[in-house]
């Protein structure tokens, strides 16, 4: 079945806001160490929970991407709970522009 052009505008349109974000948040580690992979991977996949995958549990950068994926997918309820168990982690919120960006 095709998809309709508004379906596949707003998958672009979701695409490059989630590679902007991405980028500006992790522009400077991502040219040093590699990471840029992942944030091609993630932001063209079609699953990114399995994209994801690539990323340590319980990491910062997990659950920026974490967040980031649930809240372009509207699971606003689910994103508040990684950002809870966020803080309890690492209680920087003033300190991380991750977590002020999400």
């Amino acid at each position: 079945m095709a998809r309709s052009f508004a379906a596949m505008t707003q998958d672009a349109l979701t695409r490059s806001a989630l590679v902007a974000a991405a980028a500006t948040s992790l522009a400077a580690p991502a040219a040093a160490d590699g990471f840029s992979d992942f944030l091609e991977a993630f932001a063209l996949a079609d699953d990114r929970a399995a994209a994801l995958e690539a990323l340590v549990p319980g990491t910062e950068v997990h659950d920026y991407f974490t967040c980031l994926h649930l809240q372009s997918q509207g699971r606003l309820d689910e994103a508040d709970e990684v950002l809870g168990r966020w803080l309890e982690r690492f209680d920087d919120r003033s300190t991380s522009p991750r977590y002020r960006q999400i």
